[in-house]
């Protein structure tokens, strides 16, 4: 019987630990996604913007989050 025990307490520490570990789900949400410039490239602070971008917010490759003003990203 304790052969038993000692699997079924094994299999739920098992699964525990698969509940402490991040889900793919949690994993998308950590990572950055920038505003692509016209080149391609993520905007940067004080770069120009497109007039279309006026007073929208951008992201830069770090999360750093820009508001296009001025023709420039502030």
């Amino acid at each position: 019987m304790k052969p038993l025990v000692a699997s079924v307490a094994a299999t739920l520490a098992l699964s525990g630990l698969a509940l402490l570990s991040p889900s793919p789900a949690h994993a998308a949400l950590s990572t950055v996604s920038c505003t692509k410039t016209s080149t391609g490239t993520c905007i940067r602070g004080g770069q120009f913007c497109p007039s279309k971008s006026k007073g929208k917010y951008g992201y830069s490759s770090t999360g750093r989050r820009y508001k296009c003003t001025k023709g420039h990203w502030r």
